[in-house]
């Protein structure tokens, strides 16, 4: 009981520490905010006219859009818009086709079509049905160029 009597009175004590500070602040005179000065006035004969503000549009006013002359709707339907594609796959180039001679190979078939030996896979996959082998062409056998 006494440990909780002694906190009571510290608390007592600072509750009344605040509460009569808080009030010597608000007496305090200096606290005040300070009077304004009345606003001096002049006769409404010595008050300059404002300035006039310069424009801030330097562009011309925009014609009047004429409303009354409305084109028909067959006009607007003569201009053809583009058409989406129907399918975005590659469009197949003209097939070429080549048959293949005696010593043959699809790297060399490549070079001459292509301009490199890189395109044989190319010609290869083209030509599954008819190649079983990509390494052994058999001669007289019909290739596809894509």
């Amino acid at each position: 009981m006494r440990k909780m009597s002694a906190w009571m009175m510290i608390v007592g004590v600072a509750v009344l520490g605040l509460a009569l500070g808080c009030q010597q602040k608000t007496e305090d005179p200096q606290a005040q905010a300070p009077q304004q000065e009345p606003m001096q006035t002049f006769p409404e004969d010595q008050v300059p006219p404002p300035e006039p503000q310069p424009t801030v549009s330097t562009l011309p006013p925009a014609p009047p859009v004429d409303t009354t002359a409305q084109q028909p709707a067959a006009s607007k339907a003569t201009k053809a818009k583009p058409q989406p594609k129907e399918s975005y796959a590659q469009a197949k180039k003209s097939s070429r086709t080549y048959v293949v001679k005696k010593g043959d190979t699809l790297q060399k078939i490549s070079k001459q079509f292509y301009g490199t030996t890189k395109q044989w896979r190319r010609i290869c996959n083209a030509n599954r049905k008819a190649v079983k082998d990509c390494d052994k062409l058999i001669p007289g056998t019909k290739l596809v160029i894509p």
